[in-house]
């Protein structure tokens, strides 16, 4: 079932990003840790809602995404103001700028409470070159 309309009642109000250290980042490592943290406020008590994320290319390729359902880390309830933190990592993409989106559904997908979409520009710094993902590969002759 798609997500289609908003109906409100909670609001994403901001994300954070932090370094294995805990200092704020707008750029790691291919490879380092990131943690995140993503601000909400329920004007009334939800039931069970799925806080989920997204990180695209600049072009919107989406490249990874994951929620709190798929994650296995059930929420029963949100009131009034909170934050939802994860660590994502290692992550080992290739250098460039990424686009983060976060959102806010309920479990069955039917409501869709917030969403912002593409707002958080991150950098991923490395030296390799590739497409993608890093994904180790051994090649072998003829």
């Amino acid at each position: 079932m798609a997500l289609e309309n908003i109906v409100g009642g909670v609001t994403l109000t901001g994300a954070e990003f932090f370094d294995s250290s805990g200092k704020p980042v707008d750029e790691i490592a291919s490879g380092a840790t990131l943690d995140v943290r993503v601000r909400y406020r329920a004007d009334r008590p939800v039931a069970q809602p799925v806080f989920g994320f997204s990180l695209a290319t600049e072009g919107g390729l989406l490249v990874y995404g994951s929620n709190t359902q798929i994650g296995g880390h059930s929420i029963s309830s949100i009131s009034g103001e909170g934050v939802v933190r994860f660590t994502l990592g290692p992550v080992v993409i290739a250098p460039g700028r990424y686009l983060f989106s976060f959102s806010v559904h309920s479990a069955d997908h039917l409501i869709n409470y917030h969403r912002l979409e593409h707002r958080f520009p991150f950098i991923i710094a490395g030296e390799r070159t590739y497409e993608g993902a890093y994904i180790p590969v051994r090649w072998e002759g003829p």
